[in-house]
């Protein structure tokens, strides 16, 4: 009889873990549901402060494309570097394709104008590729190559970046020239 009631709460328990994982994707209680009614409507400064606390909790991978442009419109007026939301984002980066993607952009981008020393600090603790794809899409589409490549290299000389992060940036700024003179 122990061994039937053992098995049954077993059973039992086994639902409740599943059914939690699977209809909870982020802790505080932002949902993937709620990110969908969020942004169903117009984002507000309380929902929009907690998705950007969340943004690494987001499975970006399981909320719908119109939810994730409606999400990235309203990041590209905010300042992600304050809460961390910016290395978040960028580390989502592959989850987002077509018209997501450009959104993506822009909300890095705006960024980089409100504060591109830090913007560029944040960045240069990435991996070279990313770094890489992240500022060529900027000069392809944002600005333009001359004015990047001296906005960096006054970011080397004037910035806090540690050696390595210098030979990063240093590196992009030696493959933006070779572009230039193509």
């Amino acid at each position: 009889m122990k061994k039937i009631f053992s098995i049954i709460f077993f059973f039992i328990l086994v639902y409740g873990i599943f059914y939690f994982y699977t209809h909870i994707d982020l802790k505080n209680g932002l949902t993937i549901n709620e990110l969908n009614k969020i942004a169903v409507n117009k984002i507000d400064n309380l929902e929009g402060e907690k998705i950007i606390k969340n943004l690494n909790k987001i499975n970006w991978a399981k909320v719908d494309d119109k939810t994730k442009g409606d999400i990235l419109k309203f990041l590209e007026k905010q300042n992600l570097i304050n809460y961390n939301g910016l290395e978040n984002l960028i580390k989502s980066s592959k989850e987002f394709t077509g018209s997501t993607k450009e959104l993506y952009y822009k909300v890095l981008y705006n960024n980089y104008l409100k504060n591109s020393f830090e913007f560029i600090n944040v960045l240069s603790n990435f991996k070279s590729d990313d770094i890489s794809k992240i500022l060529k899409t900027f000069a392809d589409k944002y600005i333009e190559k001359p004015k990047l490549i001296s906005d960096l290299q006054n970011i080397i000389k004037e910035g806090n970046l540690d050696n390595q992060q210098k030979k990063r940036i240093d590196g992009f700024i030696g493959e933006l020239k070779n572009n230039i003179d193509k």
